[in-house]
């Protein structure tokens, strides 16, 4: 097994991908992948994309909740974390709280986020609980102020990119805009 060299001394978690195809991937597929992950890394936790937002999938005994078990089950020599991020993308069934440690509820561009509502209910939750995700940026003026509303809409975990496109991950944003991004996230004020 290998460590991410250096990554856990800066404080830099990281976590292995796993898509779920929002709940239809067989989960004998995704315990796979995660085992993987486990064995080739010594990672934090998890991130599942195109994670469900259906109440039905959510909850004991449902394949999301088979999903976190299967990573808390981890644990063990070399393993750093068993962090579960769960991403829809969206607000999911508060049900889902149960089965991950991070949600990842906003995921889409800027003009979106700004107008997006969220339900009180978050508010209940500690920030560190969320993950909002804002492509598509103008800039860094723009990035400031979408981390601004983050915070206000209690997301603890907030990334902004000036990509957009079918793939806005393609790439790092400038590092000048990293740069600025790094210093609102650590800086608040």
């Amino acid at each position: 097994m290998s460590t991410i060299d250096g990554y856990e001394h800066a404080g830099i978690k990281v976590y292995g991908y796993v898509y779920t195809d929002y709940g239809s991937r067989s989960l004998s597929s995704v315990e796979a992948e995660v085992s993987d992950w486990y064995s080739w890394y010594g990672l934090d936790g998890i991130f599942f994309d195109d994670a469900s937002s259906d109440p039905a999938l959510a909850g004991p005994g449902s394949y999301y909740n088979e999903i976190y078990e299967y990573v808390k089950h981890m644990a063990g020599p070399g393993v750093l974390g068993t962090t579960v991020v769960l991403n829809p993308g969206t607000i999911p069934a508060e049900a889902y709280m149960t089965d991950s440690d991070i949600i990842c509820d906003f995921e889409g561009t800027e003009a979106t986020y700004v107008n997006a509502t969220f339900p009180a209910w978050l508010d209940s939750y500690p920030a560190t609980r969320f993950w909002n995700i804002v492509y598509d940026s103008a800039g860094v003026a723009q990035m400031q102020g979408d981390v601004t509303l983050a915070r206000a809409r209690n997301a603890g975990y907030v990334f902004v990119t000036t990509l957009g496109g079918s793939n806005p991950y393609a790439q790092m944003p400038s590092s000048a805009f990293w740069s600025a991004e790094v210093s609102a996230l650590t800086n608040p004020g």
